[in-house]
């Protein structure tokens, strides 16, 4: 990895099985057989999605915002929400909408991680 305080893959010093890995898109058809998966609305609109999975066997994962897996489960979780007419409901909905389309992809997060967290994406 270079000097600088990027993240791992950002610069393309990835292989295409390590960035695959990162994002997760193998482990999607997996989400019916976790143990639990918790998805939290940000805690400010600066910040992404909360997305924690426990898998069988105590592993616990927090895939990185933009990841297809993060989009993924935060997807099936605004799914029902989007149909739901009562206010709460609506709310976490634009909270978590408004995440995915923040973090469209994991390029673009480890963009806004090589800012210090101190500007939006791009």
């Amino acid at each position: 990895m270079a000097a600088s305080a990027s993240p791992p893959g950002a610069s393309g010093d990835l292989s295409p099985e390590q960035r695959r890995f990162i994002d997760g898109i193998d482990r999607i058809p997996l989400l019916d057989f976790a143990e639990s998966v918790i998805v939290g609305p940000p805690t400010r609109p600066d910040e992404p999605a909360l997305v924690v999975i426990e898998w069988t066997g105590g592993r616990v994962e927090r895939p990185p915002p933009g990841s297809t897996l993060w989009r993924a489960v935060i997807a099936r979780e605004l799914a029902p929400l989007e149909s739901a007419d009562d206010p709460p409901s609506r709310e976490r909905a634009e909270q978590l909408g408004a995440s995915l389309r923040r973090w469209p992809d994991l390029d673009t997060w480890w963009t806004w991680l090589r800012t210090g967290w101190l500007a939006p994406p791009r």
